[in-house]
């Protein structure tokens, strides 16, 4: 019996919780236009890939490419330690910062000749990132190329850090272009998705990647939000529902004991936290709810609780991938 692979799914939950790191209000700041949009950029309720739009005025590449996202990190990798240790197959991320690369490194920051990304596989072609073009290419023609290529990029390219591969599926920091902010760019991933899995489907044959993984094995979700404008990954789980029912997909829902607004909308049905959790139930999603004391003694809040029990859960059903390992502190 073929045993499924195990893909591990993370979001930015975590990295805010243990390194208050980056987010994509931080990001969509440095891209807001502060005349004509004067407010902190979470003070706008519009979904996040119209408000990078519209903060870009409708000319997000020309900002992408100027953007600089800090690459370091505190020094705090107990946690991601202990959870990229387990036997993992595949292991996704939707940060474009580098926390978990810089944890296995056990270095507070990432240095981008360790970032490998140099070569990439398409059909049955090797590619260089430092791509040498024909003389007959314009710049735009070669610009349109290159973004096209980003996309496919996020499909099969991974870091592949202490004999670990991560894939970050909406984009590095060390590459701004690749990062998936406006609309155009989520429907762009999503093109590529498809065209992808229809390539597999009718040929029987293409590239191994994180999509057949993801679609073909058993998927664990934590400290990822599944915001509704994430409508790539909204895709591949009804996608995956459909056509690989045997297949499991575990989402860990934080409970605090002393919930916020924010945190009481999923139990008030009609909200959109109350939609989301329905939503997950439709796409075959396995909700595993975690009860954890948010409230702090000096009255601070902390998700840290919550990831400790949800990493002993997760351990039930991924083993360490080498038990002799000992832990970094």
């Amino acid at each position: 019996m073929k045993t499924r692979p195990k893909v591990l799914l993370l979001g930015n939950g975590i990295a805010r919780t243990y390194y208050k790191g980056a987010n994509w209000d931080k990001v969509l700041d440095k891209i807001r236009d502060k005349k004509s949009y004067p407010m902190p950029s979470n003070y706008y309720k519009i979904p996040m890939p119209l408000k990078a739009e519209m903060f870009a005025k409708n000319n997000l590449d020309q900002f992408l490419e100027l953007l600089n996202i800090d690459l370091q990190h505190d020094k705090e990798h107990n946690f991601f330690s202990q959870l990229l240790n387990l036997d993992f197959d595949y292991i996704l991320t939707t940060n474009y910062t580098y926390e978990a690369e810089c944890a296995l490194l056990n270095a507070p920051e990432i240095e981008i000749s360790r970032i490998n990304r140099a070569h990439y596989l398409i059909g049955n072609t090797y590619f260089n990132n430092n791509r040498e073009y024909s003389d007959n290419e314009t710049e735009q023609h070669r610009a349109e190329i290159d973004r096209i290529q980003e996309f496919k990029n996020l499909i099969s390219t991974y870091n592949d850090i202490e004999n670990k591969k991560i894939w970050h599926i909406h984009g590095e920091a060390a590459y701004p272009s690749t990062m998936v902010l406006g609309y155009s760019a989520y429907a762009q991933l999503l093109h590529s998705y498809i065209d992808h899995i229809d390539r597999l489907e009718i040929n029987n044959q293409g590239e191994e990647t994180w999509l057949d993984k993801f679609l073909e094995g058993d998927v664990y979700i934590l400290g990822f939000g599944m915001d509704f404008a994430e409508i790539d990954l909204w895709w591949l789980l009804q996608h995956k529902h459909k056509n690989n029912e045997a297949t499991a997909t575990y989402f860990f829902n934080p409970q605090p004991y002393d919930p916020d607004d924010s945190a009481l909308q999923q139990y008030i049905q009609g909200t959109s936290e109350w939609c989301k959790l329905k939503m997950l139930g439709t796409c075959g999603v396995k909700i595993i709810d975690i009860k954890f004391n948010n409230i702090l003694d000096d009255g601070s809040k902390s998700y840290k609780e919550f990831y400790d029990k949800a990493l002993a859960k997760i351990q039930k059903y991924v083993p360490k991938s080498n038990p002799d390992h000992c832990e970094r502190n």
